[in-house]
């Protein structure tokens, strides 16, 4: 992570916060390098199979258990025996056009898992991430909250805050900060 000279942990202020707690890597690049270091670790962990470029089309379910999952790739298909599975296929944030989620970002995850059984709860709520910079890009750009908890402000079409009177300002939780520009 991040740090100060001292090595000393440099911590950022951000949304719903009350004082200077979080943490990030390599500036704004804070996922992508947990994801870096998450592989490398995966990488050398002789017990894990690596299976890269398929796609899962299915959850075998038995007695209401996973015992396989089906996938493709350029290979064609393969059944993958499993006692468990996790689906981290991330959220559904894709399917709206104005969104910062990336590409393929639409449910596949929800969509295998109710395919095999599972009851889905509380679809309705979906957070988005209130501020991105407007313009043709999709996805949108996204604006880091730790841009606001430097002393960014929001400001409407006018050049008028618009956050000033809600508790907290620019640094209100996401949900109110989303229903304040929308």
């Amino acid at each position: 992570f991040d740090q100060h000279p001292d090595r000393a942990l440099r911590l950022g202020l951000e949304a719903a916060h009350s004082r200077r707690r979080i943490v990030h890597a390599a500036g704004d690049a804070t996922g992508r390098e947990l994801v870096r270091v998450l592989i490398a670790a995966v990488r050398r962990t002789a017990s894990i199979t690596i299976i890269e470029n398929v796609e899962v089309r299915r959850l075998v379910v038995q007695d209401g258990s996973v015992i396989a999952v089906v996938a493709a790739g350029r290979a064609g298909a393969l059944a993958l025996p499993t006692r468990r599975a996790v689906l981290a296929t991330g959220g559904v944030g894709g399917l709206f056009c104005d969104t910062t989620n990336p590409a393929g970002s639409w449910g596949h995850g929800l969509a295998l898992a109710a395919w095999a059984g599972a009851e889905l709860a509380d679809l309705e709520f979906i957070q988005f991430h209130p501020t991105a910079l407007d313009g043709p890009r999709r996805p949108m750009p996204l604006v880091s909250e730790a841009v606001r908890g430097e002393g960014a402000v929001l400001i409407d079409e006018r050049g008028e805050r618009f956050l000033a009177d809600t508790p907290g300002g620019e640094l209100a939780p996401r949900d109110v900060v989303a229903r304040a520009i929308w």
